[in-house]
């Protein structure tokens, strides 16, 4: 009945509806032809997700009437809440794995955007944070706009690749260091496993939060190879444990949480 009534008003209410980018449903498997890793960084270095025009539709009796172009904000797009991941960790602390966080604690996000989530740590944590990102505009947006009035917080530019940032912290320097939704879009290489190591070295625990496609080890390409999938196998090719909970397993977006524990 409810679902009924739904359909129902989805069909009689005017509203506008997200329209997905052909290219994106079209992906391509990458091959050694392409030079994956400078086109996955050139896309978060130079913001080019806030340069592809997206659609909405206005729809209405089951037409559409008309269709409106738009493009992303870096902070649009990326400043949204996290209280999912608050939740995690906390559960993650019930269960004994992540140490118990306070304003003495120091969390670490690499690829952290505008900080968003390490925001909503601190809030509820009152921990000193510090994140890195390659995107000069997102630190710039962080520094200046969000993070503008708060304290105990660092943002620093760089590829995480190639970066000797990590050098300046001794081993287990960090309370937590985690990623979210960040190594998925570097293509698997040495250097991204060299990278993982250094997360590992300068963290008690190192939490994963990534996307995971069953039966899939591949990387998948879309718009022109610059926007990048690589579906690792967390497990196997990092040495990490895989952390199971309700709270994950109810997730759409098929996000896992992996960690090492140092």
């Amino acid at each position: 009945m409810r679902d009924n009534l739904k359909a129902m008003i989805k069909f009689f209410v005017p509203r506008i509806v997200q329209v997905k980018n052909n290219e994106n449903n079209n992906p391509r498997k990458a091959t050694e032809q392409d030079d994956l890793v400078e086109k996955a960084i050139s896309w978060w270095k130079n913001d080019e997700y806030t340069k592809v025009q997206k659609f909405k539709n206005l729809r209405w009796l089951g037409l559409t009437f008309f269709r409106i172009p738009y493009y992303e904000t870096v902070k649009g797009i990326y400043f949204k809440p996290a209280i999912d991941l608050v939740k995690i960790v906390k559960k993650m602390q019930k269960d004994k794995i992540i140490p118990s966080l306070d304003k003495n604690s120091k969390i670490f996000e690499s690829g952290c955007n505008v900080g968003r989530n390490l925001y909503y740590l601190q809030k509820a944590f009152n921990c000193e944070v510090v994140g890195i990102d390659i995107s000069q505009q997102a630190i710039d947006i962080a520094k200046n706009k969000i993070w503008k009035n708060r304290e105990k917080y660092e943002f620093h530019i760089g590829n995480v690749l190639t970066t000797d940032f990590f050098d300046q912290f001794t081993d287990n320097y960090f309370d937590l260091v985690f990623t979210r939704w960040h190594l998925i879009h570097i293509p698997l290489s040495a250097e991204k496993k060299k990278y993982v190591e250094s997360l590992k070295r300068i963290s008690k625990i190192l939490v994963l939060l990534e996307p995971v496609r069953q039966n899939c080890n591949e990387v998948e390409l879309y718009q022109d190879g610059r926007y990048t999938l690589s579906w690792d196998d967390w497990v196997s090719e990092y040495n990490l444990k895989e952390y199971k909970s309700n709270l994950l397993t109810k997730r759409k977006d098929n996000t896992k949480a992996f960690y090492f524990l140092s």
